[in-house]
């Protein structure tokens, strides 16, 4: 039985992991849209001088 409770609790904390590498995955997404339009924010800013 032992056997079987640790490989649920395995699972869990696979999932919880899936989770938080999704979650990390999408603050990665934002920040990386975040500095694009920085980016081009401060492109166009240039342009203008």
């Amino acid at each position: 039985m032992a056997n079987l409770k640790n490989a649920d609790n395995v699972l869990l904390d696979l999932r919880k992991v899936k989770k938080h590498e999704r979650e990390y995955a999408l603050q990665m997404e934002l920040l990386n849209a975040s500095m694009l339009m920085k980016q081009k924010n401060y492109t166009e800013d240039c342009k203008q001088i």
